[in-house]
């Protein structure tokens, strides 16, 4: 399907309320969340974490890590899953 000229996109009414109402359950069970138990600040301080580790790694060293994450398969549920 080709992309509209339109700078602005069109969708039927019920879908945008639907889009807005789902956006605004996520941000407040990540608001939850983040009071609950540092949700996304954990997860932040991961990524940089991971981002300051990959920074420090050669490329061939990059690839072989990301080689046996893969072997690894996808991670298990988290606590209280």
């Amino acid at each position: 399907m080709p992309l509209s000229a339109s700078p602005l996109a069109t969708a039927d009414p019920s879908v945008i309320s639907c889009l807005h109402n789902l956006s605004r359950r996520l941000a407040i069970a990540l608001q939850h969340e983040e009071r609950r138990c540092q949700f996304l600040t954990r997860e932040a301080k991961l990524i940089l974490a991971i981002q300051d580790e990959v920074s420090a790694m050669s490329e061939r060293e990059c690839v072989r890590k990301a080689k046996r994450l893969m072997c690894l398969g996808p991670p298990g549920p988290g606590p209280g899953m």
